[in-house]
């Protein structure tokens, strides 16, 4: 009817990412393994549904999702940062914690005072005055 059947009768799940984004996404952790990626690249990016490689790689559906889950948790990590995961003495991660925290702080706080800004005053901003020549 409506929908987009380009597999076999299923309907082709919608990317979410671009290969640049999808790129950049994997780029941030050197713990990846191959099998993750390319089940991730392909949900995310070529919108290909998990289940897909649920039988291509006799997996769970729940293994699919936790691939897929894990390359998309990079997304959200902005550039300059790192994503890790670390088991740690309850003290050190109360610590790690506070950090994890205070940098989200800091980048609300960013996000607000760009979004705070009225958009004429970037127009003016962005297109420099012409001098004034006269004859």
């Amino acid at each position: 009817m409506g929908s987009d059947d380009t597999s076999g009768g299923r309907v082709k799940a919608k990317a979410t990412l671009t290969p640049a984004q999808f790129d950049a996404a994997i780029g941030r952790s050197k713990s990846l393994k191959a099998r993750t990626i390319a089940i991730a690249r392909g949900v995310l990016v070529d919108g290909r549904p998990q289940s897909d490689f649920v039988a291509a790689y006799g997996l769970s559906k729940s293994a699919v999702s936790q691939a897929v889950s894990r390359i998309a948790a990079y997304c959200d990590v902005p550039p300059g940062h790192v994503q890790i995961t670390a088991v740690l003495p309850l003290h050190q991660a109360d610590i790690v914690r506070g950090w994890a925290f205070d940098a989200s702080r800091a980048r609300a706080r960013a996000f607000q005072s760009i979004a705070a800004v009225p958009q004429s005053a970037l127009a003016a901003q962005s297109v420099p005055e012409a001098p004034i020549t006269g004859p």
